[in-house]
C-alpha cells in the first residue's frame, strides 16, 4: 500500500479512529489538508464507515473555519485526481470551490 510522504497525520487520526471510532473536525489549514489525506486513505483502504465520518469532519470544518481554509488550485487538484466521480469528496471539492468563487469578501458577487 502507498503512503503518500507526509501523511503520519492522517494515520495517527485512523489509529485513533480505530479505538475510539471519531474523527475530530480540523481548526485550521494543515489540519484541513490531513483530514482530506485521511478521506483518501479511507477510500484506498476500502474503510466506508472512516471515509464518512472524515467526510462528515471535512464538512463541518469547512463550515467553521471557511474564513482561513480556502478550496484553492492546489486542493482542488488533490481531491479530484485521488477521488473517483461518485464519491463525497468531489462534491465537497466542487461545492467549496463555488462558494468562494460566488462570494468576495463575504459579499455575494454572483448575478450581480
Amino acid at each position: 500500500m502507498d503512503m503518500p510522504q507526509g501523511n503520519l497525520d492522517a494515520f495517527s487520526i485512523f489509529i485513533n479512529w480505530l479505538y475510539r471510532y471519531w474523527v475530530p473536525c480540523a481548526t485550521d489549514t494543515k489540519e484541513f489538508n490531513t483530514r482530506i489525506g485521511l478521506y483518501i486513505f479511507a477510500e484506498k483502504l476500502c474503510l466506508e464507515v472512516l471515509a464518512n465520518k472524515t467526510m462528515v469532519s471535512l464538512q463541518k470544518s469547512t463550515d467553521h473555519i471557511r474564513d482561513f481554509v480556502r478550496i484553492d488550485n492546489v486542493r482542488i487538484f488533490k481531491m479530484w485526481e485521488n477521488s473517483s466521480p461518485d464519491l463525497p469528496l468531489r462534491e465537497l471539492c466542487i461545492r467549496e470551490a463555488v462558494y468562494d468563487w460566488c462570494y468576495l469578501d463575504g459579499k455575494a458577487i454572483l448575478f450581480e
